[in-house]
């Protein structure tokens, strides 16, 4: 062939099809072994904190309760102090004009 380099791609779609051909057997591979992944992080995460992913879920939606609660809390506060600075400067205007407080 005078010196043409010749690609021969008759075994890379063979190999493509039964690829495809097989996706529901490698995806329950690949789904077997993230579960095996999953459940090794998941315990040693446990041995880590000392408590399971159900106890380290609870506790963060009790502390996202309590920070949601403290959140609210200082809002209401904020608009107390709102309030009271409103009526003291109107208090104090009313006194520089003489009516008094």
């Amino acid at each position: 062939m005078g010196g043409l380099i010749e690609f021969q791609t008759g075994q890379i779609a063979d190999i493509g099809s039964q690829t495809l051909n097989q996706r529901s057997q490698w995806d329950a591979i690949w789904e077997s072994t993230r579960a095996r992944i999953s459940a090794t992080a998941s315990e040693a995460l446990d041995v880590a904190t000392g408590s399971s992913l159900q106890e380290r879920n609870d506790e963060y939606h009790r502390k996202s309760a309590l920070y949601t609660q403290n959140v609210q809390q200082q809002g209401q506060a904020v608009n107390q102090i709102g309030s009271i600075a409103s009526e003291t400067n109107a208090r104090m205007v009313s006194t520089i004009r003489g009516g008094g407080a």
